[in-house]
């Protein structure tokens, strides 16, 4: 329980202006990425994981359906089955 607490604590604290600090920097990224995002995300809305692929034109994206916030929780196999596919292309 002690753990749920600190999590709902870091995210009352979260603060959009320090992501928008570091996004200019997002499109100079040179090693391979892969966003994979939740489809049922009830927190940050799937329009929000497309602007970021927007912002790394080079990386993959990927919605995972049935998935919300926290997919490698609600969904790991199917995380990892991605994240192995992705990583074997890449190395």
């Amino acid at each position: 329980m002690a753990c749920r607490g600190s999590f709902y604590r870091q995210f009352a604290q979260a603060d959009e202006k320090y992501t928008a600090e570091v996004e200019p920097a997002f499109g100079d990224i040179r090693c391979p990425v892969k966003i994979i995002w939740g489809k049922d995300d009830p927190w940050i809305p799937l329009e929000r994981g497309e602007a970021l692929h927007a912002l790394i034109p080079q990386a993959s994206f990927e919605t995972l359906p049935g998935a919300g916030h926290l997919p490698q929780l609600e969904a790991p196999d199917l995380v990892l089955e991605r994240l192995n596919a992705f990583l074997s292309r890449t190395s």
